[in-house]
């Protein structure tokens, strides 16, 4: 069960055959542990994060946004109403408090988990490189979109990479 979950309770496609993972998930994390703590006893010198993502990604159609944001499995809507008193919002509408409000939140999370991860790092190897794939943060609304607060993740990572799909531009 550490798949994010949509608003209708179904997994959250990624990529080919890949899903989104539910970052509250106590197993997910401690697995994301393991892994750091295999790759520095491995002789690492540094760890990479991938797609910082949160669940689901809203989208921008013709002015409009579409879809949830972030998960809505049981876990998530618990841990949202625990701390929050309230509902996580089935719509992402930007223009509403109650959504900036989850977005922030949502975003708190992603920099919450990646700040005990580079905690959790930094204690088997002090040195130890911290970096992330930040996504694309230079042509879309990434703090809304996929979570991240780039600004707050800049005091976690000693290297922070920003991929994006856009072409270069061509000089005629």
């Amino acid at each position: 069960d550490w798949y994010a979950r949509n608003a209708q309770g179904r997994k959250i496609y990624y990529y080919s055959g890949r899903y989104m993972v539910d970052w509250t998930h106590p197993e997910w994390i401690q697995h994301l542990m393991d892994l750091i703590q295999g790759a520095i006893e491995g002789g690492a010198d540094g760890i990479f994060f991938d797609n910082l993502w949160y669940g689901e990604e809203p989208n921008s159609l013709m002015g409009a946004w579409l879809g949830g944001a972030g998960c809505y499995c049981d876990r998530c809507r618990s841990l949202y109403k625990s701390e929050t008193g309230r509902e996580i919002p089935d719509k992402i509408l930007p223009d509403r408090a109650e959504v900036a409000d989850y977005v922030r939140w949502r975003a708190n999370r992603v920099t919450a988990t990646m700040q005990e991860l580079a905690d959790f790092a930094r204690s088997l190897k002090p040195d130890v490189s911290i970096s992330a794939n930040d996504y694309d943060v230079t042509m879309r609304n990434s703090y809304l979109i996929y979570g991240i607060d780039v600004e707050a993740l800049a005091e976690i990572q000693d290297v922070i990479m920003v991929e994006n799909f856009a072409l270069p531009r061509l000089d005629l």
